[in-house]
């Protein structure tokens, strides 16, 4: 069975949060990941700033309160904005297991198709969350990755393509053969 951590675009939005700027630089941003995630899930949970710092130990020796408190309004709301985004892919791919499992015996053109469902309802999704503006502004700013993701979206279309062409040519030589017999 896939699994999330198999997917290297999710492993990817598991990273460091980062800005539109570039990567935090404050004082829990230079922290380990692991350490950060300790944060982020102590934060999540409600618990103080001094319990925080406390159950961190030596790993959180020279953080205070106000670092916690800029942190809390930074990085820590990009980790709930990755959380969310993963929350909902993972939502999406379990639904798209699902209902491979649901088929029997699921062949490669299915998997195919589901994850292509899943890439154009995520590309939609971003589209609609951030509008014309966004992409025109990306165009823009960042070429490349306007670039990319243009090319992510011709392969999925030539993908679909050639099992398209597949597709036919196994039915076709399906039905050549139940003539010959």
């Amino acid at each position: 069975m896939t699994t999330l951590q198999s997917c290297p675009q999710l492993k990817a939005l598991t990273t460091s949060p980062s800005t539109s700027e570039g990567r935090r630089n404050g004082k829990i941003a230079r922290l380990p990941h692991a350490t950060r995630d300790m944060i982020n899930k102590m934060l999540d949970d409600g618990l103080p700033y001094h319990v925080i710092i406390e159950e961190l130990g030596e790993a959180g020796e020279g953080l205070n309160t106000q670092n916690l408190t800029n942190w809390k309004q930074g990085g820590y709301q990009d980790w709930l904005k990755n959380q969310a985004l993963i929350d909902r892919m993972r939502a999406q791919t379990e639904f798209a297991i699902d209902l491979l499992s649901e088929t029997g015996d699921a062949d490669a053109s299915l998997v195919t198709e589901a994850c292509h469902l899943v890439a154009a309802v995520q590309l939609l999704e971003a589209l609609m969350e951030h509008g014309d503006q966004a992409v025109k502004k990306l165009l823009v700013d960042k070429p490349q990755t306007y670039i990319s993701i243009l090319n992510v979206i011709c392969r999925l279309a030539d993908s679909g393509l050639r099992y398209d062409k597949h597709h036919r040519l196994t039915a076709q030589s399906q039905a050549n053969q139940a003539k010959s017999i």
